[in-house]
C-alpha cells in the first residue's frame, strides 16, 4: 500500500503538515523560555549586585557615593525587588521561587539596614558572600525549573 507514489505523497504531506510545525513550535518555545529565564536572571543579578555594592561603598565610606546616591540605590532596590518577585510569581505560580526570592530580598534589605550600624570587615565579607551564594542558588533554580506558560 505504501509503495504507491500517491500514497507516499499523501503520507509525506500529512507528516510535513503536522509534525514539522509541532517540532518548530516546541523549539521556538524552548528558545523563548530560555530567553525569559536569562532576562530574569540578569535583572536579578544586576539588582542584587547594585544593592550589595552600594552597601559596600557606604561601609567603606567611598567618596564616589553620597548619602543621596545610597538612598537612591535603596529606593531602586525596593522597586526592583517587587518587580522581580511579581515576575517570579507569574512565571512560576506553582513553585517556591517567589518565596525564595522574597527571603533573599529581605536578607539584602536587612543587610542595607545593618550597614547603618556598621559591620566589621569580616562580618561584611561573610554576609556579602552568603548573599551572592544565595543569589547563585536561586539562579540555578530558575534555570532548572520549567516556566508554567511554556508547558
Amino acid at each position: 500500500m505504501l509503495a504507491h507514489p500517491l500514497t507516499l505523497l499523501i503520507v509525506g504531506a500529512l507528516l510535513s503538515s503536522l509534525l514539522i510545525p509541532s517540532w518548530t513550535k516546541q523549539w521556538q518555545d524552548r528558545q523563548s523560555e530560555l530567553q525569559v529565564k536569562i532576562d530574569l536572571i540578569d535583572q536579578l543579578n544586576n539588582s542584587t549586585t547594585e544593592m550589595v555594592m552600594s552597601v559596600q561603598f557606604a561601609i567603606l565610606d567611598a567618596e564616589g557615593q553620597s548619602q543621596a546616591d545610597y538612598d537612591l540605590a535603596y529606593r531602586q532596590w525596593e522597586i526592583d525587588s517587587r518587580l522581580i518577585g511579581s515576575q517570579l510569581q507569574a512565571y512560576y505560580p506553582n513553585e517556591p521561587l517567589a518565596k525564595d526570592w522574597n527571603q533573599l530580598s529581605k536578607e539584602i534589605t536587612d543587610f542595607y539596614a545593618g550597614s547603618q550600624a556598621g559591620y566589621s570587615q569580616t562580618e561584611f565579607l561573610e554576609r556579602k558572600n552568603a548573599l551572592f551564594a544565595q543569589t547563585e542558588e536561586l539562579n540555578n533554580k530558575i534555570l532548572n525549573t520549567p516556566i508554567a506558560v511554556f508547558h
